[in-house]
């Protein structure tokens, strides 16, 4: 040193400082006294400090470590032993410690003592020790899942990270791999499929380990919410290629010190080892289960064979047996190992070598022969079988594997069968089961045979459909099953008893043997009888026929079918023969419904309008609006053709009930022995003459208006029932004692005088005064004069279409000459005149001639009364004489008249009025 120039020495005083200031470790001089007097610029970023902070500190304010606790002593240490190198930790300036190790040098200068310590961050290499044996410790004694469980939930603990995944590549070259754990926290979510495009698990796939602390997703798009993520690949220890990877994600950024690829990677060996061992146990286990199955199969195969009921053989070439099962012993009388000297030639007798030759042929080319023959047992008997030959090749030996089945029951069930077919073909009904039951009588050797069917809903009541007692036929009963073996068999069980069945049933008193079978429904299945043959003696084995007695029972359900079906059938017949009558009468009763109101229309529309400038007319008009807004019964009082209909239906029309039909019943044109029936119906066969039910005018009229013309002439008889409709609103069809209910406004109608009637005793009081809620008065025309111009007119209109003509002109004479007629016959009368009067005229004008009436006065001295009927008589006999005494037909006195010719010869018996002779 003493050679250095002084430019030398400080020159190399800078470059000494340099060194120092750029050690990637921590430079702290102390002094004797344990205070920091320098530092290098890595002291100060390593604990936070500036230099100048931790030049005013002691070493115990860094470092709390009990090694330096006690600094005099640490110093004599020191300054015996040079150099002490050890692991502490430190204080950071924001209050956390940090790993370090440190190596003091003890150095004298100028005198002074002083310790220059190198400090270096173990921070990373302690996380690491400590992850490393934390997740060893916590995995070290599992395996398999659970292992793999644990691994992921310490990976997301240690490293403060939400989520951790252990994943195995799906197939070699593809994207997509199959997550083997997947964990948030310490929850175990269940494992998908994903495609590792667009991830951090790409790169680490292709062999490198991971890291990245912030913004892992804007690096990676399909990393959508992911912070940070740090992983590494999973490598097979066979092929050395990335089986798959583990891989550590969260939300949220990281520090530098959560890079522990290190760990990882020796946790990715571990993990690589356990896939690759899992993968082996699970083909291990699946070979043991296929070893298994093999064995369960091998075994079922056995145990099938043992206890197989048809008789099985395998043969070779010459028809040597080389095996049997246990069945083919059994039926043949031979043991095992006298069946394996034998061969085919000694079962079957009457199979020729030449015959065998060609059966080992055919079903070599065809896989499967079917063929029936007849083998011989040990005591020497033959049977017939069913033989089965298939064709089987094994280790380049042909060989047949043959099942034979005793078919001799099968034979005799066929040979029943068509016996009973043939027996019962043409037979149905009772004759069936009668010989059903014979027929079972018979094959079974047994006494009694019978067949039931069910009578009620739980097939405990049961009903004999045939009863037979050796061959006879007993009569038919009902019973119930509770007690007896039918009982069993109607909960759909076979049932045999050999002997002592009074034991078990003591209903069945003397009887010992019995054998059933239920019967199904073809249809539903359901049980729905039986057939039983039973016994006063024991029975045998051989007589237990239930497969026999269940053909039967298929053919006896299908007939019980049959005859249920028929019976519903004629029952269907029965009730739609009816229906339709109830049709016929409804169509019968609609169509004269429909000719009733079509008459109305016809008849009626004389007065569809009330044509009239009358002031003595308007008063009735205002009583009308009065009263058609109530339901008050309304008596209309007035002549013959006055129009009394025409102001019941302008009652009717401004009503509440116009939207109903108005019903009109003239009451002096029925008889009376047909009044009651017209008004209130009557019943089919209620009276001779009624061919089918009739709906009464009173029930037409339901919630509309009755209209009872000439209600004066209705029998005293039926005056009290009418009375009953008008107060109680009730009445019965003849033939039918029900009481019918109807909401029906009446209104009634006369041209007599109903007091001078009750004075005769022939109109009751009682009813008039019923009736007479409100009278309105019509009046006759001669007392509204004023009229007559108006309804010439509207009668021309009227009946200008149907004569061709259009009148335009009445002479003045003409309205003179009818205003100067007293009208007995009222504006009935001037219609028909009008009418016949448009006939006779030749042009437009209404011309004056013989059709104009003459004019007549009353005699003052008659009542009034009489005077009218006088004259109602004398016109009717005048239009009679001039008709040569036709009532009906287009040219009669009905037709001038304007009346209905029934009502026409009402009031010419009520006028006496008859042809001289």
């Amino acid at each position: 040193m003493t050679h250095l120039t002084n430019m030398e020495l400080e020159q190399e005083l800078q470059l000494y400082h340099y060194t120092v200031a750029n050690l990637q470790e921590a430079v702290f001089w102390v002094n004797a006294a344990g205070n920091i007097i320098q530092v290098n610029d890595m002291a100060a970023r390593l604990s936070g400090y500036t230099i100048e902070e931790l030049t005013r500190m002691h070493v115990t304010d860094l470092n709390p470590s009990p090694i330096v606790a006690n600094f005099p002593q640490f110093w004599q240490r020191l300054k015996k032993e040079k150099k002490i190198t050890f692991e502490a930790q430190h204080r950071h300036k924001t209050g956390y410690l940090y790993d370090v190790e440190i190596t003091g040098n003890f150095i004298t200068y100028n005198g002074q003592e002083f310790s220059c310590s190198i400090v270096r961050d173990i921070s990373k290499k302690k996380t690491e020790e400590r992850l490393l044996q934390t997740i060893s410790e916590a995995t070290s004694n599992i395996t398999g899942k659970d292992f793999l469980v644990e691994l992921c939930r310490n990976f997301t603990r240690a490293l403060n990270m939400q989520f951790a995944l252990i994943a195995e590549c799906i197939q070699e070259g593809s994207t997509q791999v199959r997550t083997l754990c997947l964990v948030n926290h310490d929850t175990v979510i269940d494992n998908i499929e994903y495609d590792t495009k667009g991830r951090p698990c790409e790169v680490i796939l292709q062999g490198d380990g991971f890291f990245m602390g912030k913004e892992v997703y804007k690096h990676f798009p399909a990393s959508e919410g992911i912070e940070a993520a740090t992983g590494v690949p999973i490598y097979s220890s066979v092929s050395g290629k990335p089986i798959g990877h583990i891989i550590i994600s969260n939300p949220s950024p990281v520090s530098e010190q959560k890079n522990q690829l290190p760990v990882l990677k020796i946790f990715a060996a571990r993990v690589g080892a356990e896939i690759e061992r899992m993968q082996a146990d699970k083909a291990l286990q699946h070979k043991n289960e296929e070893l298994r199955l093999r064995l369960n199969e091998i075994e079922l195969y056995h145990t099938t064979l043992k206890n197989l009921r048809d008789q099985v053989y395998w043969l070779n070439k010459s028809g040597a047996f080389i095996r049997v099962n246990e069945a083919a012993a059994n039926e043949t009388g031979y043991n095992k190992d006298e069946l394996s000297k034998m061969t085919v030639f000694n079962l079957n007798p009457g199979l020729t070598e030449k015959e065998w030759n060609a059966n080992w042929t055919e079903t070599k080319q065809c896989g499967q022969q079917i063929l029936e023959t007849e083998h011989r047992s040990k005591d020497g008997n033959l049977y017939p079988v069913e033989v089965t030959n298939n064709f089987i090749e094994h280790d380049g030996v042909e060989y047949f594997c043959s099942t034979v089945r005793d078919i001799r029951k099968r034979r005799l069930e066929e040979e029943l069968l068509r016996t009973i077919s043939e027996r019962t073909a043409g037979v149905t009904g009772e004759d069936y089961f009668r010989e059903l039951a014979r027929f079972v009588t018979s094959t079974l050797n047994v006494r009694y045979s019978m067949v039931v069917e069910c009578s009620n809903g739980n097939n405990t009541r049961l009903r004999m459909l045939s009863y037979v007692e050796r061959q006879e036929v007993r009569e038919n009963i009902e019973y119930d099953s509770t007690g007896t073996p039918c009982e069993i068999v109607m909960q759909g069980k076979d049932f045999f008893c050999a002997r002592g069945l009074e034991r078990t049933f003591p209903r069945e008193k003397g009887i010992q043997s019995w054998v059933a079978v239920p019967i199904h429904s073809p249809s539903t299945g359901k049980v729905i009888g039986n057939i039983a043959a039973f016994d006063k003696m024991p029975m045998s084995k051989e007589q237990n026929q239930t497969a026999i007695l269940k053909i039967f029972a298929a053919r006896a359900g299908a007939e019980i079918e049959r005859i249920e079906a028929q019976k519903n059938l004629e029952k269907a017949n029965e009730e739609l023969a009816k229906r339709l009558q109830e049709i016929e009468e409804l169509k019968n009763q609609l169509a004269a419904e429909n000719k009733y109101l079509q008459e109305e229309i016809r008849f009626n529309n004389n007065f569809d309008d009330i044509v009239t400038k009358s002031r003595n007319f308007q008063k009735i008009l205002q009583q009308i609006e009065q009263v058609a807004t109530t339901d008050a019964t309304v008596l209309i009082i007035g002549e013959s053709g006055t129009g009394k209909e025409l102001l019941a239906r302008a009652v009717h029309n401004i009503s509440n009930r116009s939207k109903r039909p108005l019903i009109k019943v003239n009451c002096a044109t029925l008889p009376a022995n047909l009044i009651e029936s017209e008004l209130f119906g009557h019943e089919r066969g209620a009276f001779t003459g009624a061919m089918e039910k009739r709906i009464g005018r009173f029930e037409l009229a339901d919630g509309g208006t009755i209209f009872l013309d000439e209600i004066g002439e209705l029998p005293v008889e039926l005056q009290a029932k009418l009375l009953r409709v008008l107060q109680e609103g009730e009445f019965e069809r003849l033939g039918n004692p029900k009481t019918l209910k109807v909401n029906v406004r009446v209104i009634a109608a006369t041209n007599r005088n109903l007091e001078q009637a009750i004075e005769k005793k022939e109109f009751r009081e009682d009813l008039f005064y019923r009736l007479n809620v409100f009278p309105i008065v019509s009046p006759p025309l001669r007392d509204r004069k004023e009229d007559i111009p108006l309804l010439v007119k509207h009668f021309c209109q009227k009946y200008e279409a149907k004569v061709g003509k259009k009148i335009t002109n009445i002479p003045g004479k003409v309205i003179d000459a009818l205003m100067a007629y007293n009208w007995p016959g009222n504006i009935r009368e001037l219609e028909n005149i009008i009418e016949r009067a448009l006939i006779l005229s030749r042009g437009n004008t209404l011309e004056y001639g013989e059709w104009v009436p003459a004019p007549k006065t009353l005699n003052k001295e008659q009542p009034a009364a009489q005077k009218l009927e006088d004259l109602e008589k004398e016109h009717i006999i005048a239009v009679l004489n001039k008709t040569g005494w036709k009532v009906s037909g287009e040219k009669g006195a009905a037709k001038i008249l304007g009346l209905n010719p029934t009502t026409l010869e009402a009031r010419m018996k009520k006028l006496g009025i008859e042809r001289k002779k």
